[in-house]
């Protein structure tokens, strides 16, 4: 991974701030009446924070629901479920690793077969 990429850096700082983000959404989702931010509320019922009600539901048995601490993401994570049982922990780990450390180097990939796609000569031109 060149870190002197303009990609690779703009994609780890966009990491390091949905970290943050992900840390402000659980700490919204366990914060009840004046201990919630007025960001936290609004996130929250625009669906972009799961809701505290929702990820209450996560901490009760069987422990099978609202994972995802952005609320919209919540019914992708339930339908890839249904592929892969929770109870299929090295599964999920693998998968959770794989993404953890190779998330920036995909989109820079990414973005460098786009940008290429995007800036090459069309079939006839030269």
């Amino acid at each position: 991974l060149d870190l002197t990429n303009p990609v690779a850096l703009v994609s780890g700082g966009l990491k390091i701030a949905m970290a943050y983000y992900g840390q402000f959404s659980h700490r919204s989702a366990h914060s009840v009446g004046p201990k919630l931010t007025s960001l936290g509320k609004i996130l929250q019922s625009a669906g972009l924070a799961i809701s505290v009600k929702d990820h209450r539901s996560h901490h009760k048995e069987p422990y099978e629901e609202d994972f995802c601490l952005i609320g919209i993401c919540n019914p992708l994570l339930e339908t890839a479920i249904r592929f892969v049982p929770l109870h299929r922990a090295n599964v999920w780990i693998a998968i959770f690793f794989f993404l953890s450390v190779f998330d920036i180097a995909g989109c820079v990939a990414m973005v460098q077969i786009i940008a290429e796609w995007i800036h090459a000569p069309a079939a006839g031109q030269v």
